[in-house]
Formats: C-alpha cells, structure tokens, sequence
C-alpha cells in the first residue's frame, strides 16, 4: 500500500455501494487527490451541513444515480453521532463506514496524531510510509513526538549540540514556513533546555514567533557583514572574540542564501558598508549585499525566471497541488516587478544574447496554459479543503480568524484588486517606512471565481461560497451584514456592537473614519475595505508598469503606514489580502449580447443559462466556457481566453475578472 488514500479506496470498489454515510471526523475526505479517486470509481460526494431540507434532496437524487450505476457518499463531518441521528429510512439503507487518523497510523499515539496531524493533509502524506514501517512497534506518547518532529519538521532535538546546529534546525524550519503544534514544540524545547551551552537562547521566541527571528537574523546578518568589512582591510585577524556568530559556516549558507531569494531577509547596501564591488571578489556574502539596485534586478529577475522554468518543467512530470502554485506565486509577482522596471535595459544590453522578451514571453505563455489547466481540473475540489494554519481560498478567512481570535481585537484588511506583484511594491514601500516595526507574513489564497468583486470580495465578508448568496451575487450592499452574521453566528461572546465593518477609499483623510469607528469601546472585529488600487486599476492605460508606479505613489503618502500604525497602537491583530488581483490585457472584440448578459466584464461574461453562453462562444471560439461548482446553478460564466478582454479590439487596459494567476492568486498577510 504505498499510500494512505489506497486503504479507504479499498472500500470503494465500482459499483461496491449505492448509499453510503460516512463519518469522517479528521477530514481525511477533503483531500482532493482521494474525491478524484472516488469519483472516477463512480461515486458522487456530498458534504453534510446539517441543512435536512438539502439532504432529503440529495438522497432522492441518489436513487437516479444507483439506476445509472453511481454511488453516493454523504460525508458527515460534526461529530461521531451526527450519523445517528439522521432520518431512519436514510440509515436503515445505508452503508455505515467511518475513517480516521488512527486507522491509518495503528501504530502510533492516537491523541498525538489527532493533535498534530488534524490541520494539514500534506503531513500525512509525508508520514505515511515510514509510520507504516513501524510495524508490529507501538509508539508512546514521546516516542510519537519524536517521530513527528523528524518525519514532518526534520527537527531532531537530540542531534543539536551547538549554535550552528540549532540555527541551522530554526533557518529550515523558517525557510519552510512550517509552525510547530504546540504539544511537539514543548517537546523539541524539553530536550533542548538539558544542554547547558544552549542556555542562552531564547528558544520558544525564535521557534514560534517567524517575525521575531527575522529582525534578530537580520541584525545578526548585519554585524556578520560589518565584521566581514574589518577583516577584508585587515592584515591581522582580529585576537578579541567576535560578537557576530559564524553565518558563513558551509551548514549555514544554504538556508540563508534561500533566505535572501525568497525576501525574508533583505541584503545589506554595499554602500552602506562603504565597501566596494572588487573587494567582495571570492568572498562568501552571498545574496545579503547588495551592490547594486539595478545589477541586483536583473540578477534577480535571471534567477526567478530560471526557478519558475524549472517549476514548470517539473509540473509536466509531477502534478503541482495548490501548496505549489502559492509556492510559485511570490515567485512569479517578483518576477513581474523586476521585469517591468528592468525591461527596457534588458532589451538594450542583452537581447541578443539573452533574448529576454521571447524568453519571457514564452514563460508567461507556459505560465498561463498550466495554470489555467491545473485550475479548471482542481478548483472545484478546494473549496471543502480544511482551513489549517493558512486559508486555501477566500471563503475560508472568517473561519480561520474565529479560530485565531484571542484577547486582542481582529482587523481584516482588504485591499480591493492587489494583485501579489502590486503587494510587493507596496510591502517594500512599507518595511523602509516602517522599519523593524512592519513584520508581514503569510502565504497565497484562492480568490473566488470569477474574479468579480461583487463575488470574491462578497464571500470574504460571508464566509461562505457565492452559491450561499445567490440573491446579492452582483452587489457588495450585504457585505457589512454578512459580516455581522458570521461573527454573531460564530462566536456567542460577540454581538453586533463588537463588529464593524467600514468601506474607504484610501486617502488620507479616511484615516479619521477609521478613528471613529475604533474609538467605540467595545469595538472588537473590524472588516475594512480600501478601494484606491482597484480604482488606479480601473483608470490605467500604462499596463502592470503604471499600476506599479501608481501603487508606489499612493504607498509613499503615508495612508497604509499610519492605517497599520493606528491599529497596532490598539493592539489589534492585523491580517491583510485581497479580493482579486488583475492583469494588463489586450481587447479581442465585445460581444453583442445586449440585455442577454448577466454581467458584462471586461474579462468574463455571465449568463443564465449555456444556451446563451454558447452563442456568445460562437464568435469567441478562444473563450473559455467553464462553470465552477461554487456558483449559483443559473451563473454560466464565459471567460476571456489568455490576456485577452472582451473589448474593442487592440484596446489595452488593466482588469480582472479572468482566470489567470495574477487575477486568482492573492497574498493573505498577518501584519505584526
């Protein structure tokens, strides 16, 4: 059995139940590799909300899929006597099945197991093979934590026996972006804390606390580099110990080069140094000075551009999951700013040799049809997928902020069309403003589909898909009380005087409304909406340059420093992200549709049935006909094809709407 979807696919022969209730307290059923297993062997998922009314139907429907010869599975997910209690008639025909972690790991702990794989199904992926040679061995308690610790986290306390092994074990853990569950992280400190020569560390500040280390690494990086000057321009080496640790030690370099590609740590002014670029010749300082901003750019744009054509040659042989496209992602919008600000110096000093715009056009082009692709075949298999420490689409935050709240106030920052390039332009503008003070993390997210604010922005605020709000699809009006409702509904210790929800533009003078709402003394959860870049966005004639420009512009006067400043002053917890993103793209022809259209965008059309969609297809033959499960049955969207818009043809304008990476992929950011 090589993997773990292969033990619950061995009840589910073709054609082996008609009606099946399974309980599935640990989720296992939300990976999307195992949905498309089982639909494959003919089976259809259905996922149990406790809507009795939709059940009935869903069983109904059940017998016309036995009479075509599919199987139904009703996932019940609650509690292990949720099943129970449904109607008897569904139950007495039923197969009655359950699956859980411990049927997978018989031999290791079962509370471990449910505390530390609970969030994440990529850990049981990893897990799986080498927890089965454990075989016939029991593991304890300890025991499980231990190999925990070194199967997922590559974290083995009991190897660490210096500074550069323990920075070494953190910079991994850090460069993986991977947050240690509590029970296993008092248990790596446990260990550690019986070696008297690393007593010195603070170690729980720097394991947990991803910011934290950053700004100490980053001082640390600072001093290495300063002494590394002094020696250069020395004769002697220097008798009196150095405060600055050993960053050059050959088990170190890797993950601080990785450290500096991936923007964690930000190189170091070789002016700022007062040194000079023959001075740094043979000398290991890696990506942490920077000599240069425009050599550093191209450099930079050279190596993101060579990362992200081996990740895509990799897709043709691996299927990418969503974990790699938001791995890809920061990739790719850094890519996108280099080029747009390098560009035209690249054209002028190397394109015969390089050939930079076939070679990024090409890219983009490969970017775009794998995307598309992997998109049209996974999306609809997302939308269930647990929230864990990161939520893997829009509809998920409110969920995954209800479970983070603690005592301090939540404030939800939307910034309405940020595209992942233009969140770059504006976090660099950020960190030089605010320095130590302005410490982002996060990841990717999906939008919802279309990238239509009234539908991407709207599932944010409700929490749920745009099928739940089928009666508002096409405004933002319900946006505030959706968002009273969730968190009402979510949390018994709110009510509606703790909740507040506020849509700005994103001018200086806004910050006074912000004010107002923050002074109510009971102000607990804030939802706040700023409209500047979707309307730089929807008046930009320069392409993805001019909104760069335009979003630095706007960052530079001052509104999001003192809007985040503002809220740590009243130590809220502040997390960030955005609706959709857009893209420059090229109009092929608008289409006539005249009052047959729903909703007329510049990058999707929306229809009420395929009827009409398909006569609009037939002028368009390039546009892409697809229905994502998680609109309203009578939403039938056509999208433009590649970086095209249904507008005068040869116009050139930025938008959204579309299914590309820039439109769909959108930073989700906790700002501390």
């Amino acid at each position: 059995m090589t993997s773990w979807r292969d033990r619950i696919l061995s009840e589910f022969l073709p054609d082996a139940h008609s009606w099946v209730i399974m309980t599935d307290l640990d989720r296992l059923f939300d990976d999307t590799e195992l949905q498309k297993n089982l639909t494959t062997r003919g089976y259809k998922l259905i996922f149990y909300d406790g809507d009795s009314i939709a059940l009935r139907h869903d069983y109904e429907t059940s017998h016309r899929l036995k009479a075509a010869g599919m199987g139904t599975i009703l996932i019940v997910r609650d509690d292990a006597t949720t099943a129970r209690r449904l109607p008897y008639d569904l139950l007495s025909v039923a197969t009655l099945l359950s699956f859980g972690l411990s049927d997978l790991f018989p031999y290791l702990n079962d509370p471990i197991i449910a505390q530390c794989l609970g969030l994440d199904l990529t850990h049981i992926d990893i897990i799986f093979a080498p927890a089965q040679a454990l075989a016939p061995q029991m593991l304890g308690a300890t025991a499980t934590k231990d190999f925990l610790l070194r199967s997922i986290f590559f974290l083995d306390a009991h190897l660490i026996q210096n500074d550069i092994d323990l920075l070494r074990s953190i910079l991994q853990l850090h460069h993986r972006g991977l947050l240690l569950p509590s029970i296993l992280l008092d248990r790596f400190i446990e260990i550690l804390k019986t070696k008297p020569q690393l007593a010195k560390w603070d170690l729980k500040t720097i394991i947990i606390d991803r910011p934290a280390f950053l700004n100490w690494f980053q001082a640390q990086w600072q001093l290495f580099a300063q002494e590394k000057v002094r020696e250069l321009r020395s004769a002697e080496s220097y008798k009196t110990k150095s405060p600055a640790l050993p960053l050059d030690n050959p088990d170190l370099r890797f993950h601080i080069e990785e450290l500096f590609r991936v923007g964690l740590l930000q190189p170091i002014s070789a002016q700022n140094l007062s040194i000079r670029v023959n001075e740094l010749k043979g000398q290991w300082l890696g990506r942490g000075i920077a000599i240069d901003p425009e050599t550093d750019r191209q450099l930079d744009l050279q190596t993101a551009i060579t990362e992200i054509e081996a990740c895509l040659l990799k897709f043709d042989t691996q299927p990418p999951s969503h974990q790699d496209w938001f791995a890809l992602t920061p990739i790719w919008a850094k890519a996108i700013v280099h080029w747009h600000a390098t560009k035209d110096r690249c054209r002028s000093l190397s394109e015969r040799e390089l050939g930079w715009q076939s070679r990024w056009n090409t890219l983009q082009q490969q970017l775009d049809s794998t995307f598309q692709s992997w998109l049209q075949t996974n999306y609809d298999g997302l939308y269930n997928y647990p929230v864990g420490d990161s939520p893997v689409m829009l509809h998920h935050i409110p969920k995954f902020l209800a479970r983070r709240r603690s005592t301090n106030p939540i404030a939800l920052i939307v910034l309405d069309g940020m595209a992942f390039d233009q969140w770059l332009v504006l976090r660099d503008v950020l960190a030089e403003q605010m320095g130590a003070a302005f410490s982002p993390t996060g990841r990717a997210t999906l939008a919802m589909l279309p990238t239509l604010t009234s539908i991407s922005r709207q599932a944010i605020f409700a929490g749920k898909l745009p099928s739940s709000f089928a009666d508002s699809l096409n405004t933002t009006a319900k946006e505030a009380k959706h968002w009273e409702t969730f968190w009402c509904n979510s949390d018994s210790s709110l009510f509606r005087e703790n909740i507040a929800y506020l849509n700005i533009v994103g001018d200086l003078a806004d910050l006074e409304k912000v004010r107002l709402v923050l002074s109510h003394p009971r102000q607990k959860v804030l939802g706040l909406v700023v409209d500047k870049i979707d309307n730089i966005m929807h008046g930009m004639t320069l392409g993805t340059a001019g909104m760069h420009a335009q979003v630095n512009q706007w960052a530079q006067q001052g509104f999001m420093k003192s809007l985040l400043e503002l809220l740590r002053d009243r130590n809220y917890d502040i997390y960030l992200t955005a609706d959709h993103g857009n893209l420059a793209a090229t109009g092929i022809g608008q289409p006539s549709e005249r009052a047959f259209a729903d909703v007329r965008g510049e990058r999707v059309r929306i229809y009420s049935n395929t009827t009409l969609r398909e006569a609009t297809q037939a002028r368009f033959p390039t546009a892409i006909g697809w229905t994502p499960k998680i609109l309203p049955a009578d939403s039938i969207p056509l999208f433009a094809p590649d970086r095209t818009a249904f507008v005068r043809s040869g116009e050139q304008l930025v938008c959204h709407g579309g299914i590309s990476i820039e439109e769909v992929i959108v930073p989700f950011i906790s700002i501390k």
